[in-house]
């Protein structure tokens, strides 16, 4: 071999082992970035979980405070007492409606008369099933408003019975003098008897109806 040609070899070797350290050290610097990642999501990785674990205590907190507060014999007792409130007075509302439908499907059956003209009298009169209609009206008025705490007049002025009347599509008329039953020369000149024979009493008992469940739900709404 010639002087040229081993040294030619040895350019080459040497080419070579540059090339292959080169390569090593491209590797050395892929494996520490790998490493880097690596332990960053690590990092990130017990950071969550830390967070997790400290959020699931928190709520497992907020959830005991909430148990111990509704074990409190102090917020049992007035559980107990605004449930036993609740059911009194849906149990009033509920006796004073339901002694309404009573009267309704008794007195205002179909073909039922509740008025006849007086043939002695110019005023015409109440038959027995009207009696007890118009009585009937009246004690729902009055219980409604005992329950509700309030008056009679809540329900029963004449801006009320104007509206009722509107709803209606007319005026509101005028009182009509009715006796008070075809045995009974006692006379009545109510709005209530006036309703009744125009014809609107079921009317009106849908419209005390409605004032029975605002009241109702007003009573409610008052239980803390």
């Amino acid at each position: 071999m010639s002087f040229f040609s081993f040294k030619e070899k040895e350019a080459e070797t040497n080419e070579n082992q540059a090339e292959v350290m080169q390569r090593i050290d491209g590797l050395t610097e892929s494996v520490g970035k790998l490493r880097s990642h690596m332990e960053a999501q690590e990092s990130r990785i017990n950071h969550e979980t830390r967070k997790g674990l400290r959020e699931l205590r928190e709520e497992f907190m907020t959830e005991l405070q909430s148990f111990r507060e509704e074990v409190n014999p102090g917020n049992v007792a007035e559980a107990v007492e605004s449930t036993e409130k609740r059911d009194r007075i849906n149990r009033e509302f509920d006796v004073i409606r339901t002694e309404m439908e009573r009267a309704i499907s008794k007195h205002l059956a179909p073909g039922v008369s509740l008025y006849r003209q007086n043939s002695t009298g110019k005023h015409p009169a109440f038959t027995r099933n009207g009696t007890a209609l118009y009585e009937s009206i009246s004690r729902l008025v009055t219980n409604l408003a005992d329950v509700s705490g309030t008056t009679k007049e809540k329900y029963t002025n004449t801006t009320q019975y104007r509206r009722f009347f509107a709803k209606e599509g007319r005026r509101k008329p005028n009182k009509t003098i009715v006796k008070y039953s075809e045995d009974d020369n006692r006379a009545v000149n109510t709005m209530y008897a006036t309703i009744i024979l125009h014809g609107y009493e079921r009317k009106f008992i849908e419209y005390l109806f409605e004032w029975l469940e605002n009241e109702r739900q007003r009573k409610l709404s008052e239980i803390k």
